[in-house]
């Protein structure tokens, strides 16, 4: 899954989510190699903005990861019996979780599983969902999450790309259409219904491998909105990395506390949040199908931070405006994908009792590079802005040269960390072209302001060019969705013949909501420049989206050119 800070759609499947290029941080203080002339002039500093701070509290000062697997290890005994992972009425210990992560490294280790090894999960956010992913890790094995959301064919291609050697299949992709998909895979399927039988009598004990850092432990997949899914292969050092330098910046609940994840476990976001949380002994709590009602229900039995994006939080607020339930054990909810549309947060802090946002910005190559904290959601300016780099991370614009820009000014983000990824999965080529010296390209346009705040402008490729002017789709985007009977929108270019390109817009409308092109043009005007304003306005029964819910604006431009040839 790409977190983003554009409120309007996103578009491109190198989010979520190649060697590792570490990077201090910059600081005042002067230069350091590998720091952004940029973000020196802008002040950027640790701790998104905030020096060396450890927002933690003391809270998770554990003792430093070197391994991912051990992130499901009982690390602490004072967790043994507190719960891991909730789904409904089912419960697994911390305890409980080690013993059948051992169990399952075990199977996988008999049936011929060798480390590095790629083993897929295809399933819903589910109980047994982080034991999987723990039981391979500890095999030694490398951990493939497929979307659900795919074709079968989609799901074939991704298994057979990743040289998947067994896939974890569940109940929906199972049953009596398990013989159908198996048949196109050439891997083995374990069903997760049928884990007791397949697990028979291998013994709980840890295999505990040797060796820890050089290694992938995750590869995840592109959306493939520009072309074939890309696998993103990370090391074990560098998400260790990560997770010891959130966990130290970011207020996470503490130990023995419940987070629920509401953004599928296949995405980067709710793989890292996930990750996070039982790393530090704090509980996950999953569903297998959002349910808002019920996500608000469990809020009040004492769960005190949400993993969601801005369209869960929009059904959490209108689902909390109905039932009034009571969300004071509520603390946080961090989010991704979008920026948080302002009428939405001020909804959302009326209705949900004060509750602090936290919004993070990565993609599958970076992992999460930037936070927006709580503090930085009350300035009405930044909440377009996704934050500041997380320290061991730089970020430098550049133009298409390879030029830095200065301050202010739009160019592509290329970022340097520690726990980027180190390739893509037999694909030199491509990996080749993701890197300059050193500098991870992301393909998103943005821009640093004085303070060091990070802007997330559009996709390059995105881009409008009308009578000579940039028109960056996100922030026409960003102005039609207040208009307050618009749900969603998509803004794209098209030839034109006077201008070369003309600004287009997709809009779907609220259930109850009733607008016409003339009174989306009035109420736009003044609220953004007029070459910026579209040209046609074409109200749309829903978006085109791939399986991983990214709008598809290539499908736009086809549908509008058709229509006008």
């Amino acid at each position: 899954m790409r977190f983003r800070a554009a409120s309007g759609p996103s578009s491109n499947g190198r989010g979520n989510w190649p060697r590792s290029t570490a990077s201090a941080s910059c600081r005042r203080q002067g230069s350091r190699p590998g720091c952004s002339r940029t973000m020196r002039r802008a002040g950027w500093r640790d701790a998104a903005g905030s020096g060396d701070d450890d927002r933690s509290g003391g809270k998770h000062a554990m003792t430093a990861l070197t391994r991912l697997s051990d992130v499901y290890r009982l690390r602490d005994p004072a967790w043994a019996e507190r719960p891991a992972v909730r789904l409904g009425a089912g419960v697994l210990s911390f305890a409980a979780l080690d013993r059948l992560t051992n169990r399952i490294a075990q199977a996988l280790i008999r049936d011929g599983i060798a480390p590095g090894t790629r083993v897929a999960i295809l399933d819903k956010n589910g109980l047994l969902y982080p034991a999987l992913v723990g039981g391979i890790l500890k095999a030694g094995a490398v951990v493939l999450p497929v979307n659900f959301r795919l074709a079968a064919d989609e799901v074939a291609f991704t298994l057979d790309d990743g040289a998947a050697a067994l896939v974890f299949v569940g109940p929906e992709h199972g049953g009596p259409d398990h013989g159908a998909l198996a048949a196109g895979l050439s891997c083995r399927a374990v069903e997760v219904a049928g884990l007791d039988a397949w697990l028979g009598t291998v013994p709980d004990t840890d295999p505990d491998l040797p060796g820890a850092g050089d290694g992938d432990v995750v590869q995840l997949y592109t959306s493939g909105t520009t072309g074939r899914p890309k696998g993103v292969c990370h090391l074990d050092r560098a998400f260790c990395a990560l997770i010891g330098t959130f966990a130290r910046h970011v207020a996470l609940p503490a130990a023995g506390e419940e987070m629920m994840v509401l953004v599928p476990l296949f995405h980067m976001a709710g793989f890292d949040l996930m990750t996070f949380a039982l790393a530090q002994g704090i509980g996950v709590v999953l569903q297998r199908d959002f349910d808002a009602a019920a996500a608000l229900q469990a809020v009040a039995g004492g769960i005190g931070a949400l993993v969601a994006v801005p369209a869960i939080i929009q059904m959490l607020v209108e689902a909390q405006a109905r039932a009034g339930a009571d969300l004071s054990p509520l603390r946080r909810i961090f989010y991704g994908a979008s920026a948080i549309p302002e009428p939405l947060l001020a909804r959302a802090l009326a209705v949900m009792g004060g509750v602090e946002f936290i919004q993070c910005y990565g993609m599958s190559e970076t992992n999460i590079i930037t936070v927006l904290q709580p503090a930085d959601h009350g300035e009405r300016g930044l909440l377009a802005a996704c934050g500041r780099v997380l320290p061991g991370c730089a970020v430098r614009i550049a133009d298409a040269a390879g030029n830095e820009v200065a301050p202010g000014e739009i160019g592509e983000i290329t970022v340097r960390a520690p726990w980027l990824m180190h390739r893509y999965w037999r694909r030199p080529e491509a990996t080749a072209e993701t890197f300059r010296d050193g500098w991870l390209l992301t393909g998103d346009a943005g821009s640093v302001d004085g303070r060091g705040y990070l802007f997330i402008r559009d996709r390059l490729k995105d881009l409008i060019i009308t009578g000579a002017e940039n028109v960056y789709p996100a922030e026409v985007e960003r102005v039609l969705v207040e208009h307050p009977a618009v749900a969603e929108v998509a803004v794209f270019g098209v030839p034109d013949t006077r201008w070369g390109e003309a600004v287009r817009a997709a809009v779907v409308l609220r259930p109850a909501g009733a607008a016409t092109e003339a009174e989306i043009l009035d109420f736009m005007a003044g609220r953004i420049a007029r070459y910026k304003l579209p040209k046609s306005v074409a109200f749309v029964a829903a978006l085109p989206r791939n399986a991983a819910g990214k709008v598809l604006k290539f499908r736009l431009r086809q549908d509008w050119l058709e229509a006008n040839s």
